[in-house]
């Protein structure tokens, strides 16, 4: 089973684990999340059972999957992170708002992109 990693963990990222654990899609060891902040990833560990880390290259390096759930402001500093560090043909899924495909592209030329707008 492939693996999902989630850089950023806020509340749209909190919405989608926890709909592909109810929904019985995932079980939480095949799930991961990275987020700045320490607490909210103690949170998820604790909520989840998922594997945290404090690294997005720890989820770009080992994740099939990787969701961008991070705020626009902070992606070009995160694509700087993480590019060149992905799986080749990892499905990248990024759900940050106002972020074009081919911007994503220039970064994260080994990896298949797709631009989502959950709701």
């Amino acid at each position: 089973m492939d693996k999902i990693g989630f850089i950023g963990c806020g509340n749209m990222a909190e919405a989608i684990i926890k709909g592909l654990i109810n929904a019985g899609l995932y079980a939480p060891e095949h799930l991961m999340a990275s987020d700045v902040r320490s607490e909210r990833l103690d949170f998820m560990a604790r909520k989840y059972h998922i594997k945290t880390t404090p690294h997005n290259e720890d989820i770009s390096a080992s994740a099939d999957v990787v969701m961008l759930c991070v705020k626009p402001q902070n992606i070009k500093a995160l694509l700087d992170q993480i590019s060149g560090k992905t799986r080749d043909n990892a499905v990248v899924i990024s759900i940050v708002a106002g972020i074009r495909t081919d911007y994503l592209g220039r970064y994260l030329s080994n990896c298949r992109i797709i631009r989502a707008m959950p709701n």
